[in-house]
């Protein structure tokens, strides 16, 4: 028994790490502009799997779901929110409800807490959170009853532009990603009366959901995000090169050089414009150490290769300790340009 005991702990902290990390690899696949679906069925597959190994010790996990919600974490969040409907108990509910609704992330985190569950579960909170006062809770309900494909009582139009109505609203981008999903164009107009001028998130968000649903208008407005410094400038760069005709684009390049740091930014733009002739100015990139590990994922875009698979990357054993303190791109791997130039012949 003893013996027993001590495993426990350690299998359940396994399952709950590998089941948060998951998470975001499912939002981060799930959001992609090609979500590789191979990867996300096997991704679901997985988190199944340790959601399953928690729900069976589901009464160990308690002093992970309170320090879930204490952390922050969005993947934390979501495990969070899984057991603690399925538990079905208030007590355990109701502050990871409340606790999510100071972030969009961690909002869309107890939604997809919900609507992992089988209707049969879930379409009881789905049931009351719709019909709350709360715009934040009833997109959770919303978001739950579209995932699971059922017929919605109330109009989505409606509480998008409740939503709208609130400066910074929390829910926002939960519902615009529904109506993104469902390819539902008759939003438009709400939100071409409702876009801010501004260079705010929101701003970002709804242009960004214009786009996605079909309008071109959007385009121009982007621009400024493009070209100044805001907190969407990466993101407002890879949408608005990959839908800019070639001519226009051409321009928007001219004025991005002639921007700070124009050489990052450019980076991006070459990848979402699928630019595989100036690989050769990528492979140049790798070089200086600012660059090097946004250049090494942008090769790897316009090219298909894995860099890791391909052993073309630089072990931080042999990096110079100047590179190693950059900040920035943490996540991504240094590329090892020379291997990479000698096998490829460039």
């Amino acid at each position: 028994m003893a013996d027993i005991l001590a495993f426990i702990p350690e299998v359940i902290n396994a399952h709950f790490e590998e089941a948060a990390f998951l998470y975001s690899e499912f939002q981060a696949e799930t959001n992609a502009s090609e979500p590789n679906t191979a990867y996300l069925e096997n991704v679901i597959s997985r988190i199944d799997a340790n959601l399953d190994g928690l729900a069976i010790n589901a009464a160990a996990t308690c002093e992970y779901c309170n320090s879930a919600i204490e952390n922050e974490d969005a993947g934390e969040f979501f495990v969070a929110s899984y057991l603690a409907f399925l538990s079905g108990e208030l007590d355990k509910i109701k502050p990871v409800v409340e606790a999510a609704q100071a972030t969009p992330y961690l909002l869309q985190a107890v939604a997809s807490g919900l609507a992992w569950h089988p209707w049969g579960r879930c379409g009881f909170w789905a049931t009351k959170f719709i019909a709350a006062k709360q715009t934040a809770m009833a997109a959770i309900g919303l978001y739950c009853f579209n995932t699971h494909k059922k017929t919605v009582p109330i109009k989505y139009i409606d509480l998008l532009a409740r939503s709208l109505s609130v400066k910074a609203s929390n829910e926002l981008p939960l519902l615009l990603a529904i109506g993104c999903k469902n390819s539902d164009t008759s939003i438009v107009p709400v939100l071409q009366q409702n876009t801010p001028e501004a260079l705010e998130p929101v701003t970002f968000q709804i242009l960004q959901a214009r786009l996605k649903l079909g309008d071109a208008s959007a385009l121009s407005a982007l621009k400024p995000f493009v070209l100044n410094e805001n907190d969407d400038r990466e993101a407002a760069i890879s949408l608005a090169f990959s839908q800019l005709e070639k001519a226009q684009a051409k321009q928007w390049v001219a004025e991005l050089k002639s921007t700070p740091q124009a050489e990052r930014f450019l980076l991006l733009a070459v990848a979402a414009m699928h630019e595989t002739p100036l690989i050769p100015w990528v492979l140049k990139q790798m070089e200086v150490p600012e660059l090097s590990r946004i250049a090494g994922k942008v090769f790897s875009q316009l090219s298909g290769y894995d860099l890791k698979q391909k052993g073309w990357i630089v072990e931080n054993e042999s990096m110079d300790e100047k590179w190693l303190a950059l900040e920035g791109d943490e996540d991504l791997d240094w590329p090892d340009a020379a291997k990479i130039k000698q096998t490829l012949n460039l």
